[in-house]
């Protein structure tokens, strides 16, 4: 890892925080392997239980069975180190789009939102939609989206 990617700023440990926190759906300060599931099944993906496994045994370094905020900071720090591919970035718009309208609105927003933290406030939801909604029509278009991404 270039010694760039382990310096993340105050804002990225933030953002890293945030995340966290919408993964530790029972706020034990850990990410477990059904925490981990539930996080890719909100967004589309059906994990194999092998792929559960590698994924938590890459992330979970101290070997206790979950993965701690360090951890997971370690392991996030190279997303900040490169550019997602256009490929990718449809694919993360494709998770909160569910109607292929080419918008996620603020219902599908709150929807995927919710479903990776139940306890999510409608104050952070629009929150979330007023600082990615850029030119205020009430929905994020792809653009909106990948500026949202390029600025994390």
């Amino acid at each position: 890892m270039p010694p760039k990617s382990s310096k993340l700023t105050n804002h990225q440990m933030k953002e890293l925080r945030d995340a966290f926190d919408l993964f530790d759906r029972d706020h034990s300060g850990s990410i477990s392997s059904t925490e981990l599931k539930q996080l890719l099944l909100a967004l589309n993906f059906k994990p194999s239980e092998s792929l559960l496994r590698k994924v938590m045994k890459e992330m979970d370094t101290d070997g206790n069975g979950t993965i701690e905020f360090s951890e997971f900071a370690k392991a996030m720090s190279s997303v900040y180190s490169r550019a997602l591919t256009d490929e990718e970035m449809h694919r993360a718009f494709r998770c909160f789009d569910k109607d292929d309208s080419g918008f996620i609105t603020r219902d599908e927003l709150r929807d995927v939102l919710k479903q990776l933290n139940h306890n999510i406030s409608e104050r952070r939801i629009t929150e979330v939609m007023k600082a990615v909604d850029e030119n205020g029509d009430g929905k994020i278009s792809f653009d909106e989206f990948v500026i949202m991404l390029k600025e994390t």
